[in-house]
């Protein structure tokens, strides 16, 4: 395999395909309860091109877009005028799509493999086939060993469907998305278990188009392109907002920053726990909204108040004096304040959860929860009933048993089965054994930590299947 052909395959992961009927949103308010709007449907353009709406999948971000289509084939993707998410704006990545579409290296057709693992031999056969075969393989494992045996790694919208036929049979053993625990799993668990809500999911509800001060810390807006953020930044800007960098790298938003921190890394969680023992010290927090909304405020209190700036200042090499004109900044806009949790959020392993408690701490101490500027919690869409029925309640095995509500863990596996524990299963059939195995628009081999343990566990399978677009590593073997 050569470089170009691996970095072709690693690239595309997921492509626009899934279709969705736009949202209305009620325009800048943002806390009207949303209400479904019409698709554009297909239509005709002015160069004889059909206008089909879709979602791009290209990333996470899912913008609504529109497919032009030309004697039966898709020549351009737009961003759909009716979105108040992106408008008619759609980046690179999302135009790309076109290209992954006719990608000769597209896998169109099932395949079989009939070589060793690894060795590229493959043999063509039909959809009726492939369900087939993948459906007694399920249900023989099923038998064999029981229901837990059975595991999901998922990513994207269609892979909804396929999760639900894994519940049916009994097994709870899928996941949020493989990707989440390498990824923002540690932000969302952290906002859930501080403020109740996950802020960061496929969209990140944060209104900084109307913050009067937002920060950053390390998160790079405008290096990493999502449409909506991107302009949801830029209007906040435009707008006059005050925004505060913590960095160690000169980032592209450090380049606008009033105040910009060059942290020592590894070091933020101080800079966070020094900033909020100063809001209380100094009662610049919103008295009214701690009385009315949050639980634990003398605790709270009582646990920082070791955690000064001159502290603070020593582990992160910063200035005190710049550390508390960053956080004044941020406390006289409050409460229409932004404390951005950014989106990669595993950067340390150990420590990122409570990093991004801090951050949600210093959001809720600021009063920063459904106002303009600050986190909030969108109303979901409302949708006619589906055609397809929900799998009848069944006796599904635990994905874990030891990670139990008493647990000291109880929010690990609560949105979805880690992606370690079932490596783990399949490597050790402890607590149980795992032997079957779908795979959904992820690479594991590549994606997950320690890609030699990942081939000894699917070596350990009695049956894998991949759905993917490209040939990956996990796909190849």
């Amino acid at each position: 395999m050569n470089r170009r052909h691996f970095l072709k395959m690693s690239a595309a992961t997921a492509a626009a395909m899934a279709v969705t009927a736009t949202g209305d949103v009620g325009g800048g308010n943002l806390f009207r309860p949303a209400t479904a709007g019409a698709a554009i449907g297909p239509e005709t353009g002015s160069m004889g091109a059909r206008k089909i709406t879709s979602v791009c999948e290209m990333c996470f971000w899912r913008c609504p877009i529109v497919g032009k289509v030309k004697d039966g084939k898709l020549v351009k993707i737009e961003g759909n005028p009716k979105s108040p998410v992106n408008g008619t704006r759609v980046c690179a990545r999302g135009n790309s799509g076109v290209q992954l579409v006719y990608d000769p290296d597209r896998v169109k057709t099932p395949l079989k493999r009939v070589g060793a693992r690894g060795e590229g031999k493959w043999a063509k056969i039909s959809w009726d086939e492939a369900l087939d075969e993948i459906a007694h393989n399920m249900q023989q494992v099923k038998k064999k060993y029981g229901p837990h045996a059975l595991a999901y790694f998922d990513h994207g919208a269609s892979a909804e469907f396929m999760r639900g036929i894994f519940k049916a049979m009994g097994t709870e053993n899928f996941t949020s998305e493989p990707a989440f625990y390498q990824c923002v799993g540690p932000a969302a668990l952290a906002y859930l278990n501080t403020v109740g809500y996950v802020t960061t999911g496929t969209r990140q509800y944060n209104d900084m188009g109307h913050a009067k001060a937002m920060l950053l810390v390390a998160s790079h807006i405008g290096e990493n392109v999502h449409v909506s953020h991107v302009r949801e930044f830029i209007q906040g800007m435009s707008n006059g907002a005050r925004l505060i960098v913590v960095d160690p790298r000169f980032s592209a938003p450090a380049n606008k920053a009033h105040i910009y921190l060059p942290i020592r890394p590894g070091t933020d969680t101080a800079l966070m726990l020094a900033w909020i023992n100063f809001v209380i010290e100094q009662k610049l927090y919103d008295k009214e909204f701690v009385a009315n909304n949050c639980e634990g405020f003398d605790a709270l209190k009582n646990e920082v108040k070791q955690y000064s700036m001159e502290w603070a200042a020593k582990i992160c090499d910063l200035k005190i004096e710049d550390m508390k004109a960053a956080i004044l900044e941020l406390a006289k806009a409050a409460p229409n304040v932004n404390i951005h949790p950014g989106r990669h959020a595993t950067w340390y392993g150990k420590g990122d959860v409570g990093r991004h408690q801090s951050y949600a701490i210093l959001t809720a101490l600021f009063g920063a929860v459904g106002v303009p500027g600050g986190i909030y919690f969108p109303t979901p869409v409302k949708l006619g009933k589906a055609e397809c029925p929900e799998p009848e309640d069944v006796e599904t095995a635990e994905a874990d048993p030891s990670m139990k509500e008493d647990s000291p863990y109880p929010f690990s596996n609560i949105f979805g089965t880690t992606t370690r524990s079932i490596i783990k299963a399949a490597l050790t059939v402890k607590p149980y054994p795992v032997k079957l195995l779908g795979v959904n628009g992820v690479n594991i081999i590549q994606t997950l930590p320690d890609p030699y343990d990942t081939m000894k566990a699917i070596k350990n399978l009695d049956f894998i299947f991949c759905e993917e677009m490209m040939a990956g590593e996990t796909a190849l073997w």
